[in-house]
């Protein structure tokens, strides 16, 4: 809904809906096999930064590439001249890092929990604001490493044009369900982040993300230029 508009492959934007609330925030993360030498988003950026194709980096989403995207620009790196393959589905990178296919998967929080507790692959950073807990404990945060990075969201949108009463009505639905204990235990069993915001609130943070989305996206070289 953000950065499809901005490198225009629609023009849908969030002002065509009405938002309703904002509910969660599932942070992305860089996650290796667990026989890796990277131990920290730190070693990647500084081997990146010295050999831009020294190893590969496993994504599906342009949301993907604007989280690994910010750390790597912020040190220099041109995003460009790094190898980053993209592949259909979550299932198709994660068996590309275990495979040897590439090096790093950029992914949701929450599809890494399964093959993290196996041990088969371990996270070396994360894009939350602050370290989360279980099994994601001991990984460092994007920003304690000195570097800024984004995740993503989940909230609910309704029709544009609904009336005030029915915005507050359901408003009031997703507050009495983002403090459920059904939806508190899920969160925590993904690794989630419950940041409810109501439906005023929730359209000047997609105001303020979409003008912020804009200008990173334009720097990370994501959003086409127009021809001369």
């Amino acid at each position: 809904m953000l950065v499809n508009p901005i490198q225009g492959r629609t023009q849908l934007t969030h002002n065509d809906v009405q938002p309703i609330a904002y509910l969660i925030t599932e942070p992305m993360v860089a996650v290796v096999r667990a026989d890796s030498p990277l131990k920290t988003g730190k070693d990647l950026v500084e081997a990146l930064s010295k050999n831009p194709a020294s190893y590969s980096i496993a994504l599906t989403s342009t949301g993907h590439r604007v989280s690994i995207g910010l750390p790597l620009h912020k040190a220099g790196v041109n995003i460009k001249t790094v190898r980053m393959p993209a592949f259909k589905g979550g299932g198709e990178t994660t068996t590309a890092v275990l495979g040897g296919h590439a090096d790093v998967q950029i992914t949701s929080v929450s599809t890494s929990v399964p093959h993290v507790t196996s041990g088969q692959m371990r996270v070396i950073a994360i894009s939350s604001s602050k370290r989360l807990g279980g099994i994601m404990a001991t990984v460092p945060t994007w920003q304690e490493l000195g570097f800024q990075s984004s995740g993503s969201w989940k909230a609910v949108m309704a029709p544009k044009g609904i009336t005030p009463a029915q915005i507050a009505f359901w408003e009031e639905v997703m507050r009495k369900s983002a403090a459920s204990d059904e939806i508190r235990q899920y969160a925590e069993q993904n690794q989630w982040l419950l940041e409810f915001k109501g439906a005023a609130e929730t359209k000047k943070w997609l105001d303020e993300e979409f003008a912020a989305l804009k200008v990173i996206m334009t720097e990370l070289g994501l959003v086409k230029q127009p021809a001369n």
